[in-house]
């Protein structure tokens, strides 16, 4: 499970449980939707993984190449 949240300096993106490769690209595709609609000048990203479980070979093929 991935959840994306926007504070009024940065976003957090939280992640928990396991991550297949088809959530791990349906969170790509809504990071790349939001981040394209950002206007502030700057702004933070706190990522929280502490409850993540390992990920698997697949999902790990797709996010190292």
């Amino acid at each position: 499970m991935y959840k994306i949240e926007r504070d009024p300096a940065c976003y957090i993106l939280t992640f928990s449980g396991s991550i297949r490769a088809d959530e791990m690209q349906r969170w790509h595709n809504a990071s790349k939707t939001t981040l394209i609609g950002e206007t502030a000048p700057s702004f933070g990203v706190i990522i929280n993984m502490k409850d993540l479980q390992p990920i698997d070979s697949e999902t790990k093929t797709m996010t190292y190449g």
